[in-house]
């Protein structure tokens, strides 16, 4: 994933030490659709946190993979 160039910092992107609360919750029996809840801080180049948010997105199967958690974040934060 690469930088995204902010107004006076360079976003970087997100991983896992970045991830603060992972919340999944099973829509169905059979765990095939679940709802993923994310904290995660945004950091700049040198390290230091720019802000906490979170993510809200639907997966597939129950847990929903940390690879696919942190797609989804970058995805969000275009990095």
């Amino acid at each position: 994933m690469p930088n995204k160039a902010v107004a006076g910092w360079t976003q970087v992107p997100i991983v896992a030490a970045d991830i603060l609360e992972v919340t999944h919750r099973r829509l169905n029996d059979a765990g095939t659709i679940t709802d993923v809840l994310v904290t995660y801080q945004v950091k700049d180049s040198l390290g230091a946190v720019r802000f906490t948010t979170s993510l809200s997105f639907q997966g597939g199967s129950y847990p929903v993979s940390g690879a696919t958690i942190l797609s989804s974040c970058n995805t969000a934060q275009g990095t």
